[in-house]
């Protein structure tokens, strides 16, 4: 894949969010149409969350509607009866023209080598700084030096590594200062964002977001990292996406990568009570905004940021006294 064909290729979410965009306007106007996220994604050969990102944002525009039990539907653009037909999604997908399948497919298998990369950065981002050798990566994954720059090139614009003066890859250890001023930024921004993203939430999504927060509960606290990503996801991502500040939420993402390690090392060794605590104040945001208490849903976030940020705190204290984890060939410890 040359870089001119990679700069060229859209994110899988986008790609979709184009397709399914088409079907719902052109599509079955007088039937209503029922979105399976895994069909579409098996239909297009991608995983699940670009799908989850095209289908919610496209929540956010009123082209689509969750339903009560957490369905993403699109009712019937004209209404010839009282209870019109309904299609699933599966039916329609095969008039997505083949070059956005490709194209979705082609992105699709770049990011998950860069996923691969970021999550074996992130492993060591506490206990130290490596070098990141990129013949290495080139070699280790099987693919071209031009793949393995354009994946370096993303990381680097996301925060993961940074390129020294003789043009050598290296990813610096994440440090408490790092992190208090990672998240002084999103306490400035993430509430500014929910409150103007806030009255466009539907219903269905509070109530399907605070549904999953009652399971969590219940399974006290002991969750999949795929769980506590979905939790994440609702609370982080879908409740702000509907800001209309672009550049905001531009640079909400970008502060990512510092975003995702104090996330997930403290998620993964935070006991019980504590993880439980984390769940509780992801409910103080969602009763909040469920009751239409926009200011007050704000306070509970930054609230929820502080107490995050001192149990990802915590948690950099704690990895001083661990064994690094074994690192990939193309990751090589800088030694002080």
């Amino acid at each position: 894949m040359s870089t001119k064909a990679s700069a060229q290729l859209r994110r899988p979410n986008l790609v979709v969010y184009e397709a399914i965009k088409d079907i719902l306007r052109s599509k079955a106007p007088d039937a209503d149409i029922s979105i399976s996220v895994a069909a579409v994604a098996n239909h297009f050969e991608i995983s699940r969350p670009p799908v989850q990102r095209s289908l919610n944002r496209l929540v956010g525009e009123g082209e689509l509607q969750i339903s009560a039990t957490g369905k993403y539907v699109r009712p019937a653009l004209r209404k010839i009866s009282s209870s019109p037909e309904v299609l699933s999604i599966d039916s329609i997908l095969g008039d997505v023209p083949d070059q956005l399948l490709r194209e979705a497919q082609e992105r699709s298998s770049w990011q998950k080598l860069y996923t691969d990369v970021e999550r074996a950065i992130v492993g060591v981002l506490p206990f130290g700084s490596y070098k990141l050798i990129e013949s290495t990566l080139a070699e280790f994954y099987g693919v071209s030096r031009t793949v393995s720059n354009q994946v370096l090139l993303l990381l680097e614009a996301r925060g993961f590594i940074t390129r020294g003066p003789k043009g050598r890859w290296r990813v610096d250890q994440l440090t408490q200062r790092q992190l208090m001023d990672i998240y002084q930024l999103r306490r400035l921004l993430e509430p500014v964002a929910l409150l103007e993203s806030a009255p466009a939430l539907t219903p269905e999504f509070i109530a399907t977001a605070l549904r999953r927060l009652d399971e969590a509960e219940s399974a006290g606290g002991n969750l999949h990292p795929d769980e506590l990503q979905r939790l994440e996801h609702d609370l982080h991502v879908t409740c702000l996406a509907n800001c209309l500040n672009k550049p905001l939420l531009i640079v909400i993402e970008h502060s990512q990568a510092l975003q995702i390690a104090a996330m997930k090392f403290p998620n993964s060794s935070i006991d019980e009570v504590h993880r439980t605590d984390y769940i509780r104040e992801h409910r103080l945001v969602f009763n909040a905004l469920a009751g239409g208490a926009h200011d007050a849903a704000a306070e509970a976030l930054v609230f929820h940021l502080r107490r995050s940020e001192a149990r990802a705190s915590h948690w950099l204290d704690v990895a001083e006294h661990i064994v690094p984890p074994e690192s990939p060939t193309f990751l090589s410890p800088i030694l002080s």
